[in-house]
Order: structure tokens, then sequence, then C-alpha cells
């Protein structure tokens, strides 16, 4: 089982997090929602790109889901590694747990437009 961290169409509501079933307990447990700090989200090409600045003034909104399918897995990293994303760990805290995850970023994205923290929201404007 891995924890990974998400923070665009992976999240409660976005196609890949129905595409993955991530709703279904025995594929995915999600874990809870937080803002976690050190992080840039980018808009490249219409997809969100998160970038580790380690600058606490930049955070973007991430969930966390402890994903208990291996094959789901699999197939969210090869969906991610093949879109240009890397895998990154990190330690986040939700409420009083801190859990260890995996998050996919991209450190490419210095030349692109910055979108906002939320990466939901700015779907939902667009609509």
């Amino acid at each position: 089982m891995v924890i990974i961290a998400v923070y665009g169409t992976l999240r409660k509501g976005g196609i890949n997090n129905e595409r993955f079933n991530l709703n279904l307990n025995y594929i995915a447990e999600y874990l809870g929602k937080t803002k976690i700090t050190g992080f840039k989200l980018w808009d490249i090409q219409g997809l969100p790109y998160a970038e580790e600045t380690l600058d606490d003034n930049d955070e973007i909104i991430v969930e966390l889901y402890k994903i208990n399918h291996t094959k789901t897995f699999w197939e969210i990293n090869l969906m991610e590694l093949t879109a240009g994303y890397f895998q990154d760990l990190t330690t986040i805290k939700i409420g009083k747990k801190e859990h260890d995850c995996l998050i996919y970023t991209n450190n490419m994205s210095r030349k692109y437009k910055r979108s906002k923290n939320n990466w939901r929201r700015r779907l939902q404007c667009l609509y």
C-alpha cells in the first residue's frame, strides 16, 4: 500500500479520481485534505503540475489517498510518469498524524504560467 498526495485531476470530483475509482474503499482510503507549504502549482498545457520550492509562502491544496490496490497504483504511476511528472517523497500532516507519501511534481514548470493553489476551483471557473 502506498500513500499519494494529489492536487489535480485525481482529487475528489476529478476525472481521474473517477477513472481509477478512488472512492471505493478496496481501491483507496481517503485520508483527508490539507494545504502544504513549499510547493507552487503551475498550469502546463491545461494540466496541473506542482513544483517543490521549499518556500513557506508557497502552498497548494492536496488530498491524501492510501492506495490499497496494487494494480491501481501502478496504473496511476504510469499515467503520471508518462505525462512528464516525477515522483517525490514528502511528509504531510493531516490533523495530528503525519504521512509519508508520494507526490508527483515537475521542476521544468518555471517557464509556464502559475496557477492558483487550488486546481479544482480553477477548473470550476473554466466551465
